[in-house]
């Protein structure tokens, strides 16, 4: 059952939300007119971010790190970790498209990847790499510190979306700067690529920022593209990061970071991943590196929303009749992060292998995932149809098959995301919680789930 509060989450305007007055059919939060009014006068425009944690390494460290160094996995080794096997053209997401959007880009994310490729994933390039513009060129300023974050992000996306899911079509779709409608722009150009994409999104603002909260038009605007990627006729499945600085993000309350709370969209928090010397899975707990650390300094995002309301296949689950619950699942984001290769100079960049961690990683891994879940659905016979709005098969695979005795999620069950706010939320527990949502993958049992059990 859905409880839609009119004081504190607005009703959403879908038609999976029954019951909800003045809602039915609008594509946006139902809100009044006198509401409306108010907040067109005080809606503020906003842009979105990135954080990705980044530090220079000399060797790629594969496991358990020794005390004093910065660590990196490779993608051998995340596979290895999470139970990730596949196939070269049978189970590599062969077929299938990938797009990712970032402001900037990066001026060598083409041979970036080609380096990486050869020097630390062990792969080939991908089928096909196209670099589109959704608004024009943008002119990049590496001496600038927002957008050289940027384009470490494009970095950590590009390549590890290819390590993912070696055999699928990348796009990078870079749009001309940070501010929200530019970026509402590109993913908007972004969904209609190509038939059925995966759309990884790695950033992300706090929805304390979002001046009006449901009210704000670049806000109403997204959540428009989102219910358009989730409808039949683009059937899309959109995946972004719950963001790297606890369930505050920097508030004196908790909040979560949008768009990883939209309800068409699958949230994805972080872990501290640890393992045994094999290389194979050992532990998790949610990531929060809280006082006294060193690098990466973050915490997982993860907290319940104040402006979503549950859908049913969430509420069963999370037991919050009231709110969109982030995260929804989870991955590796800080204690082992991930080497990329930088090809480009700038303030304390110098072209080499990095490590970079944080809550970024998420949506290239499970955009990976859901790329080998629809290739192997299409080779089916019959054929099933990819899966596109895929929170609500997840929250049924979680619920079908957990007690089995293949699981597709690790039960996340310590730790927390308070960070240094100290804020009373969220901490990590048995079954679903904010931090880690559903878990971790063990990616060949939710592979099989997602194809073999699932509709």
């Amino acid at each position: 059952m859905h409880i839609c509060s009119k004081v504190l989450i607005p009703c959403l305007a879908l038609s999976a939300i029954a019951g909800c007055a003045g809602s039915e059919g609008s594509g946006t939060p139902a809100i009044s007119a006198s509401q409306r009014a108010q907040g067109a006068a005080v809606s503020r425009p906003f842009s979105y971010s990135v954080h990705p944690k980044l530090a220079r390494i000399g060797d790629l460290l594969l496991h358990n790190c020794p005390g004093g160094t910065v660590c990196a996995l490779t993608p051998t080794a995340l596979r290895t970790a999470y139970n990730f096997s596949y196939q070269t053209g049978v189970s590599d997401g062969t077929g299938e498209t990938i797009v990712i959007v970032d402001a900037y880009g990066s001026p060598t994310i083409k041979s970036d990847l080609t380096t990486f490729d050869k020097t630390v994933a062990n792969l080939p390039d991908p089928p096909s790499f196209q670099v589109l513009y959704s608004g024009g060129t943008p002119s990049i300023n590496l001496n600038n510190a927002s957008e050289l974050g940027w384009a470490e992000e494009t970095t950590l996306d590009v390549e590890w979306t290819h390590a993912f899911a070696p055999g699928a079509n990348i796009i990078l779709v870079v749009a001309n700067n940070d501010q929200g409608n530019t970026i509402q722009a590109a993913q908007q150009y972004a969904i209609g690529v190509a038939p059925q994409v995966i759309l990884s999104l790695s950033f992300g603002v706090q929805e304390a920022s979002i001046n009006s909260g449901a009210n704000n038009t670049q806000l109403a605007a997204a959540h428009a593209i989102y219910e358009q990627a989730a409808s039949a006729a683009y059937n899309a499945t959109v995946i972004a990061s719950a963001g790297d600085l606890g369930s505050t993000g920097g508030y004196a309350f908790a909040n979560p970071q949008y768009p990883a709370s939209d309800p068409y969209v699958l949230g994805v928090g972080g872990t501290n991943l640890t393992l045994f010397n094999n290389g194979k899975y050992r532990s998790e707990s949610a990531w929060d590196d809280g006082i006294g650390c060193a690098w990466p300094c973050g915490a997982t995002g993860g907290a319940p929303s104040s402006i979503w309301g549950p859908f049913d296949h969430e509420a069963d689950i999370t037991k919050d009749a009231l709110h969109r619950d982030v995260a929804d699942v989870a991955y590796d984001a800080s204690d082992n992060a991930v080497a990329v290769y930088i090809g480009f100079s700038a303030p304390g960049v110098t072209p080499g292998v990095y490590a970079i961690g944080g809550t970024s990683l998420g949506p290239p891994a499970y955009a990976g995932i859901v790329a080998i879940a629809n290739e192997l659905r299409r080779s089916l016979s019959p054929p099933k149809a990819a899966l596109g709005y895929i929170n609500p098969r997840l929250y049924q695979a979680y619920a079908a098959q957990q007690a089995s005795k293949a699981p597709p999620f690790h039960d996340v069950s310590a730790g927390n995301n308070i960070f240094l706010s100290g804020a009373a939320c969220c901490t990590a527990g048995a079954g679903y919680d904010m931090p880690t949502g559903l878990g971790s993958p063990n990616v060949n049992n939710l592979l099989n789930t997602l194809v073999n059990v699932v509709q």
